[in-house]
């Protein structure tokens, strides 16, 4: 058995196939782009796999996103999903955005664990008008507890 695996692996390992991966480098990528355009993007771009991908459009996917709608480790759109997500509408571990909601969020309006607005919701919320576990806010809470 030993020996059909490294006949296999010595059979394919000098091939300029990209369908082939070397078991320590690129184990999977997968990219698709749209042929309908809206200017110069294309309507979806999903550009993933183990390494650093690039997807632009309006809808886009990958490791670092960009578009009107993204979604990925490092995204940047309108509303932008991910681990690090920047936006008018960011969902994500880090969340910067006019609307922001994470772990660590700053924005105009902030939900998460750490929240910094000017409206915010958090364990650990700052702002003008903050609610949480620990809040700083500059105005008094709107409903004191009785």
């Amino acid at each position: 058995m030993q020996d059909k695996n490294n006949n296999f692996y010595e059979e394919y390992k000098n091939k300029k196939d990209s369908s082939f991966c070397e078991p320590w480098g690129n184990v999977f990528h997968y990219e698709y782009k749209s042929t309908l355009r809206i200017g110069s993007l294309p309507l979806v771009h999903i550009n993933i796999g183990a390494g650093k991908y690039k997807a632009k459009g309006i809808l886009a996917v990958g490791t670092y996103a960009q578009g009107i709608i993204a979604i990925g480790v490092i995204s940047l759109g309108l509303v932008s999903i991910g681990l690090i997500a920047i936006g008018l509408i960011a969902v994500g571990l880090l969340a910067l955005g006019a609307v922001a909601v994470g772990g660590i969020s700053v924005g105009v309006i902030a939900v998460g664990g750490i929240a910094a607005g000017i409206i915010s919701v958090g364990g650990v919320s700052a702002g003008l008008i903050s609610e949480g576990g620990i809040s700083y806010s500059l105005y008094p809470p709107l409903k004191e507890n009785v």
